[in-house]
């Protein structure tokens, strides 16, 4: 007999056995295991990834809390002055309206900063309404004292009936918690006994002088995401809110996530007018997104980049779904946890003082593994016969090759970014914006390949040949002051000559032409002069071999297109400048993908990245109804695996669902029901030929219902026996 069998039905408990109790695996040894290397190669690189990954997290949480510390303190001290302001004659309410923006993923972070600081400046009884917790007016006053009063007043009376217990032949019931009745009432009582702050005893006070009580603090309701509340429910809590309002300090903090607007429309005006507000608005979603990106890609202090594909899918998904920047940072974590597991030279993905020691652990396999990659072969093949021999056969000096290659490409990231930030001083402003308003928009351009190819760039080019001197020379001298760095000689060296045209061209607009030697006036008046001569007789010689008035007239058109005006001597230095521009950009923002082993920092998984990120629910749906046994993970065929094409036969033993599925991908915009049954009927119920049973009906409905819930199908009143198909096509 079985150890839970028994002759009387009955519940067995099975104690866990501590010998068959498994230890949970750590972090790094799941990441051996899904990688192909060995155990402590492996325990280095998810060192190395948490390390990343924590310093991006730290620095994009450190900036979204910077962006929003100015919002919350303002909000702070309004509601701070507020409450001074407030008088037993007055029964308006405070109420600041915080306007967070549409990223419904990020609220979460923003409602906890919020608190944060609101407890901390300016009273430690804040309470959050939720709109799922707030159904009804009862549950917003449970919530209110319950937070408040640290008290479970939450659940009903009817449920808090207490159990007796039986001690020989008395009866007793434990005592039942008295608990606070659930209104404004008791909180006015539960407030006037709290201690004033800084309130001394009498006597001490007799000793002090000049010793004042401050008030108490006042209560603080966050109303969070106050669109999906009920409107009825919030007006009468507001009504209420307004009786207690000269016995009880009480501001509200309306979170909206639209407009300031939504406020007006929600309450009615016999309720906005108990309420003093004010607005508040949170950074919006592209001005976190842009700080974020420049403390964590657009500097050097990462490692860690992304190409230019895989930071359009981000982007993308973040402009035109949903303005998050957690989910920014899910995709930079994606990303990194990818690349260390996926490319072998992401070992060598570290900071400055980490590289040599790296390099020098390097094995044979990597080192066969650098020799494989496409950038190094590239650079190999630049190389004399010699050193190429050097590279490919002997691991010492391709180790010291590589340290070399690694710092250069550092060195290579700090100029490359520190000129990216100069252009864009320089081309933020321009119409039309070709390169964009955003530093991030000129940074992917860069990535996508040479930027001074592209028709944006020359269309700058061209709008800075045209531009007045009292808009170039601002640009050109904080494009300058970006530039002159003293730890980077080699682009401060590089950026001389464009301080000499800009130096020549304030000469020019003060009037100040001393600093050009009389032997250049000289030549150029003298070229001048050569250059008239010359077309003077040409022109002469044009109009001698006319022979007729219209021949003559048309001669003299061509001779005054063919006239050019010669160019000041401001529009030659500002054609200099904009060339000593473009010189500077072909040799500092080249991209990546020309540095040598370049795959060590970058990620370029951009498909792997948009599959996992967007989600296909179409796909999904369509894989589990023609293929149940790929999430079933039932492995009797190739075809339960999910490899290979489905089998056109139906089986008897899959869902109904999946069996009325398959039928109907057969039929065509219309789908006769009785037809539809019969095949279902001879499929799942082959003993009784044509008759169709009750149960099997039955199914038939159940998995039409499930189909026409999923979309695939709906009632159609050409034909009343039948239905419409609605999707098509391939998966």
């Amino acid at each position: 007999m079985a150890a839970s069998s028994s002759v009387s039905k009955g519940c067995f408990a099975f104690k866990p056995s501590m010998k068959t109790k498994k230890k949970r695996k750590e972090n790094w040894q799941c990441f051996a295991e899904a990688c192909d290397h060995s155990a402590s190669e492996s325990r280095t690189r998810f060192d190395t990834y948490t390390s990343i990954w924590q310093d991006v997290k730290s620095t994009a949480e450190a900036e979204q809390a910077r962006l929003g510390a100015r919002t919350f303190q303002q909000l702070a001290a309004f509601l701070a002055e507020a409450c001074k302001a407030m008088t037993a004659v007055k029964t308006e309410i405070p109420a600041a309206v915080f306007v967070t923006g549409v990223n419904v993923a990020d609220h979460d972070c923003i409602y906890q900063h919020l608190v944060e600081e609101l407890k901390s400046s300016l009273s430690p009884y804040v309470v959050c309404l939720h709109p799922k917790q707030c159904s009804a007016l009862k549950q917003v006053l449970q919530k209110l004292v319950g937070d408040l009063l640290g008290q479970n007043v939450g659940e009903d009376d009817e449920e808090d009936e207490k159990e007796e217990v039986y001690r020989g032949d008395v009866v007793r019931r434990p005592t039942r918690e008295r608990r606070p009745i659930c209104s404004l009432a008791t909180l006015c009582t539960w407030h006037a006994n709290l201690p004033k702050q800084g309130c001394v005893s009498p006597r001490k006070r007799a000793k002090v002088k000049d010793c004042t009580d401050t008030p108490k603090p006042p209560i603080v309701l966050l109303l969070r995401d106050l669109e999906n509340f009920s409107p009825i429910v919030v007006r009468d809590f507001l009504l209420i809110c307004s009786h207690y309002s000269s016995r009880l300090p009480m501001t509200l903090v309306l979170g909206v996530s639209t407009s300031h607007a939504e406020v007006h429309q929600l309450l009615s005006h016999n309720v906005s007018m108990h309420l003093c507000t004010e607005r508040f608005q949170m950074a919006s979603a592209s001005e976190m997104l842009t700080a974020v990106l420049d403390k964590v890609l657009l500097s050097d202090l990462v490692p860690f980049k992304l190409s230019g594909k895989a930071l359009q899918v981000l982007l993308t998904n973040f402009l035109y779904y949903d303005f998050s920047i957690s989910n920014i940072l899910k995709g930079l974590q994606f990303s990194l946890l990818e690349h260390f597991l996926e490319e072998p030279l992401s070992l060598l993905c570290c900071a400055g003082p980490e590289l040599p020691g790296r390099v020098k652990n390097l094995g044979p396999e990597h080192c066969e593994a650098i020799r494989r990659v496409s950038s190094f072969r590239r650079h190999v093949e630049l190389q004399e016969p010699d050193v190429q021999v050097h590279l490919l056969t002997n691991d010492s000096k391709l180790k010291a090759e590589v340290e070399r290659l690694l710092h250069s490409l550092a060195q290579y990231h700090t100029e490359f970014f520190m000129m990216l930030r100069a252009l864009h001083v320089l081309v933020t402003d321009l119409p039309s914006a070709p390169l964009g308003k955003h530093l991030r928009e000129l940074y992917c351009s860069c990535l996508e390949g040479p930027i001074w190819d592209k028709e944006a760039f020359i269309m700058t080019c061209e709008l800075l040949r045209i531009m007045a001197a009292d808009e170039l020379l601002p640009r050109l001298k904080a494009c300058i002051t970006m530039l002159k760095s003293p730890q980077r000689k080699n682009l401060q060296a590089a950026s001389h000559p464009l301080g000499q045209v800009l130096s020549r061209l304030q000469h020019l607009i003060d009037g100040d032409e001393q600093h050009e030697t009389a032997s250049e006036s000289e030549e150029e008046c003298k070229n001048e002069e050569e250059e008239a001569v010359a077309q003077a007789k040409e022109d002469v010689a044009d109009l001698r071999k006319t022979t007729s008035l219209h021949h003559l007239q048309q001669t003299l058109r061509e001779q005054k297109a063919k006239q050019q005006r010669l160019p000041s001597r401001f529009e030659r230095l500002r054609g200099e400048a904009v060339n000593e521009v473009i010189h500077l950009v072909k040799k500092f923002l080249k991209p990546p993908e020309v540095q040598p082993l370049y795959e060590a920092w970058y990620y370029n998984g951009a498909t792997s990245l948009r599959q996992h990120l967007n989600g296909a629910p179409r796909t999904a749906i369509h894989t589990a109804l023609v293929r149940p046994q790929h999430y079933l993970q039932i492995s009797s065929n190739e075809e339960s695996s999910g490899q290979g094409p489905p089998s056109t036969d139906i089986s008897q033993s899959s869902p109904d669902i999946c069996v009325a599925y398959r039928l109907h991908l057969e039929c065509g915009r219309l789908i006769n029901l009785y037809d539809w049954l019969q095949a279902f009927a001879a499929v799942v119920d082959m003993e009784h030929g044509d008759e169709i049973q009750p149960q099997v009906h039955a199914r038939f409905k159940r998995a039409v219902s499930d189909l026409q819930f999923l979309g695939f199908v709906k009632p159609t009143k050409r034909k009343t026996d039948h239905v419409a198909r609605l999707t098509w096509g391939e998966y």
